[in-house]
């Protein structure tokens, strides 16, 4: 399964900080998810250390991304928003998990430019090349 499809599965899960199954995911939780849907694997351990927010955001892409160039972005690449929210940008949307909403959600790139939020992206490593 393609990663964005993965995301989408979790549209309107509720959050749940430290979650990564379709019972309750955070922004981290999201994006491992639909990395280890997208690759058929199973995760078998915690992916992350039980820590505040922005320490498992960082190790998250630490360990399973590498930043890219903005205009490099592409579907199914990480979008670091702020210093400690992650989404996975679709092509014209980001999904993400948030704690204010309390559900995964879609927000269009238009709003997110608009509101002028400081974006950073990053390329999953090892994952299949996905249709752009």
């Amino acid at each position: 399964m393609e990663l964005v499809s993965a995301a989408r599965s979790l549209l309107n899960v509720r959050f749940a900080y430290m979650g990564r199954s379709p019972a309750g995911v955070d922004c981290a939780g999201l994006i491992l998810f639909a990395r280890y849907k997208a690759m058929g694997e199973r995760m078998t351990c915690p992916p992350y250390p039980r820590r505040p927010k922005p320490e498992h955001i960082r190790f998250l892409l630490e360990r399973f991304a590498a930043p890219i160039p903005g205009n490099e972005a592409a579907a199914g690449d990480i979008v670091l928003l702020g210093l400690a929210h992650v989404g996975l940008f679709s092509g014209r949307t980001v999904i993400h998990a948030e704690e204010t909403r309390g559900r995964v959600y879609e927000t269009p790139m238009d709003v997110l430019k608009r509101a002028r939020v400081d974006m950073h992206w990053y390329r999953l490593k090892g994952v299949p090349a996905w249709p752009s």
